[in-house]
This record gives C-alpha cells, sequence and structure tokens, in this order.
C-alpha cells in the first residue's frame, strides 16, 4: 500500500425487505425507516473480501435483525473454511476483538486458483458458495486536484488505473477518509464543580483545574458507505481515468487543518460487479441518499447457498485483486493565503460570573446556570478572568473547547505531519 427520517409513513412490509436491510446496512443506512416486524425470518449474513494481499483474512457473520434492534450481532460459533482447487484448506476462528473470524494462518489469493466457502453452523446448516478466482491486477495512481464541482470548489481525488492485459475490468471502490480536528476555544483548564460533602448542598462552589486529558487535538477515521463502481466496458482502452471517488469542498471544516483520503480498489469479476450494481440499484446507495426505497424488488441472490435446506443466505464471496494508495494535503498548502473554513457548528461563547457559593435552594440564576453546564456538560470552559471577588467564565460549545466530544485524541498509525 503506497502512503500518499427517511422521510416516509409506517408501513408494514414483509420479510424480503428485512433481507435487504441487513445488507444495506454495510453500506450505511442512516435514515430513519419504520416498518413493522411481520413475517420476519432469522438469515445469516456473510460480508467478506478475500485479496491477493499476504494477510490474515478476514470473513464476518451476522443475522439479519429487526428495525427495532440497535445492530445485528455476530455469529459465533461457525465453522468456516475456504478450499482451493488444489484441495488446500484455509481455517477460520473467531476472534471476539475483531468481531469477526479471522484465518489461523495468513495467506492470499492467488492467480489461476479457484477458491469456494464452506460455513456450518451451530445449528448444523451448511452453506457453500461458488468457485471463485482472482481478477487480474490494475495499476493504481490516485490524484489530487483543485476544481469545480456543482458550484463548488474544492479538492477531487480522482483514480487513474492501468493493467497489462487488453481486457474489459470491472472495480469496486472503498475509501477511508482522516482528518485533524483542532477545538477552536481550547484553553488549558477545565471547570469544576466542587462539594465539601458528597451528600448535601450545604457548602459548594465552582473552581478549575488543569484539563485531564489532552483534548485540543483530535483525528477522526472515517470509512466510506457508499457503493462506489467503475468498468472499462464502455471505453475504447481497457484503462480507467480520471474516475472521481471523493470530492471534498473547501467549505468543509474536516479539510481545515489537514486531510488524508486512503482509496482502495479491489478488482472484480462481472458476477460480483453485478451483484454490487443491482445491490446499489435496490439501494440508491449514494453518499448523501437513502439507502431504503418503498421499491424494493425483494431477495437478492448472492454466490453463497445452503447444501441441507432451502434456507436462504445474505451476502457474497468476493475474490479480488486488492490496491490502495493514500493521499494527504494541508489546508494551508492546498489554498495558500485563504480563510480556513468555518467550525461545523456555531460556537457561541457566554461569560458567566462563578457568583456566591451555594448553598440552600433557590441559588443565583448565574451560579445555577454554570453549575448546570458543568454537571450536564452542554458547555466546557474556554478561559477564565480572574475577578474580585468572582472569577468570569467563559463557557463554550463542549465540542468547540474539547475535540475528544467528537473525535479521538489518539493519532491514527497511518498518520504522519
Amino acid at each position: 500500500m503506497k502512503s500518499l427520517t427517511f422521510g416516509m409513513n409506517k408501513i408494514k412490509i414483509t420479510y424480503k425487505l428485512y433481507f435487504l436491510f441487513t445488507i444495506f446496512s454495510f453500506w450505511g443506512c442512516t435514515e430513519e425507516f419504520i416498518p413493522s416486524t411481520e413475517n420476519f425470518e432469522d438469515l445469516l449474513v456473510v460480508e467478506t473480501t478475500i485479496t491477493d494481499e499476504f494477510k490474515f483474512q478476514k470473513i464476518k457473520l451476522t443475522n439479519t435483525y429487526t428495525f427495532k434492534d440497535s445492530l445485528a450481532l455476530p455469529v459465533t460459533n461457525a465453522k468456516i473454511l475456504i478450499k482451493d482447487n488444489f484441495d488446500q484448506e484455509y481455517l477460520f476462528q473467531y476472534k471476539e476483538e475483531d468481531t469477526a473470524y479471522l484465518s489461523l494462518e495468513k495467506f492470499k489469493a492467488e492467480p489461476n486458483n479457484s477458491y469456494q466457502l464452506y460455513i456450518e453452523t451451530a445449528s448444523g446448516e451448511n452453506y457453500e458458495s461458488l468457485p471463485e478466482t482472482l481478477p487480474p491486477v490494475s495499476n493504481l495512481e490516485v490524484q489530487l486536484s483543485k476544481e469545480n464541482i456543482d458550484d463548488k470548489f474544492g479538492a477531487s481525488f480522482k483514480v487513474n488505473s492501468t493493467n497489462p492485459i487488453n481486457e474489459v475490468i470491472y472495480y469496486r471502490y472503498e475509501y477511508q477518509e482522516a482528518y485533524k480536528v483542532i477545538a477552536p476555544y481550547w484553553g488549558p483548564n477545565e471547570a469544576i464543580y466542587v462539594r465539601e460533602s458528597p451528600f448535601t448542598t450545604n457548602y459548594c462552589y465552582i473552581s478549575y483545574q488543569p484539563r485531564q486529558e489532552d483534548d485540543k487535538v483530535c483525528y477522526t477515521v472515517k470509512d466510506s458507505k457508499e457503493i462506489i463502481l467503475a468498468t472499462t466496458s464502455n471505453q475504447s482502452e481497457s484503462n480507467l481515468s480520471d474516475f472521481l471517488i471523493k470530492f471534498v469542498p473547501q467549505s468543509s471544516w474536516r479539510s481545515a487543518h489537514r486531510y488524508a483520503l486512503n482509496v482502495k480498489q479491489h478488482v472484480i469479476n462481472y458476477d460480483t460487479y453485478n451483484y454490487y450494481r443491482t445491490l446499489k440499484k435496490i439501494s440508491g446507495s449514494g453518499e448523501n441518499e437513502n439507502t431504503l426505497s418503498p421499491n424494493q424488488p425483494g431477495f437478492l441472490q448472492g454466490n453463497i447457498k445452503s447444501t441441507t435446506s432451502d434456507k436462504k443466505i445474505l451476502g457474497y464471496f468476493e475474490i479480488a485483486s486488492y490496491s490502495s494508495e493514500r493521499i494527504f494535503f494541508n489546508y494551508d498548502d492546498l489554498y495558500p493565503n485563504e480563510p480556513k473554513p468555518e467550525y461545523y457548528i456555531d460556537c457561541n461563547v457566554e461569560e458567566i460570573v462563578s457568583g456566591y457559593p451555594c448553598g440552600t435552594p433557590p441559588l443565583p440564576e448565574n451560579l445555577e446556570r454554570l453549575m448546570s453546564l458543568i454537571s450536564f456538560g452542554n458547555k466546557s470552559l474556554f478561559k477564565i478572568k480572574q475577578g474580585d471577588p468572582w472569577d468570569t467564565y467563559f463557557m463554550v460549545e463542549t465540542p468547540c473547547s474539547k475535540c475528544t466530544s467528537i473525535s479521538s485524541n489518539e493519532i491514527p498509525d497511518f498518520w504522519y505531519e
């Protein structure tokens, strides 16, 4: 790897919509959709891509779930293996920390080999996939440029992909964006609410202390959710040129400091491409689109089936040639002498005099307000102005003063300045 309320009324639906919903959840359904649980059927869901990277390969198993459930629970007690056409077996074991099955040994998909997935559940149900082979490798180049798209100026990440053989190539892309977050109203201290007695309010007061964690600079890492497909089938040559993966407007607060995009390229075969194309068509998958619509055609058949019954299974056993490239940019380098974009929320500084120590209610309004902000975390301390006899606390929305409220202060392994 190179480093460089879905708006509609409640309706009743059959179990078929639930099958599709579980697949769509892989691709980021984020809008509310509230059907009934009529005729729900519990099915196994497979999520995996075996690549030509030499690594511990991963397979995720879950069950379908109803909309009233918060998430899909992993299936942890299955037996899984992959077998190639030379009878070489690759065994998998469930790892709690990954909520997935990992191969016991590192391996990679090899050219001219075919691979089949075999699953046996604790209930004795057996599933197997069709044989799949590794598609040819295509070279990946990601280009960063500035341009106008849909009347917005910003940074575009485009892909050029070349392959040594003159035939139609099919691609599936994912990306992972990462960006630095700096709290715009950070201060070295935090406000605290102190009680002399833990069970009474006989005597309490507002004070401050040095911050207990590093919460000025954070890093957010997000995986893409949309289905991104490309093909050279409608081109005169087999190379893919200037294919747009991601556009980041200059006005986006995410790019205000340092931004990185890791583009992941999967070269896939036609059947896999057609499966994802159908799924994308069903879901209307896009970065800002709902993945559920009233027009659901029913169950989407993949390349895995049960060998012990007519029970359906969701998902696709995918073999892909993989490559990736990560591109970084600093806002000041890409847009020299340009003002930085505004933060994602308004930061309203509120001045509150700390006031008298609290005692028997009712409390002074300013002190009650300050206590409430500190207790519930709605606002955090930006700065303090020393006063006589009382200090003034400058409070601001917590994400404006404390980046860990929306992000992580842990520096990603791949990050560099």
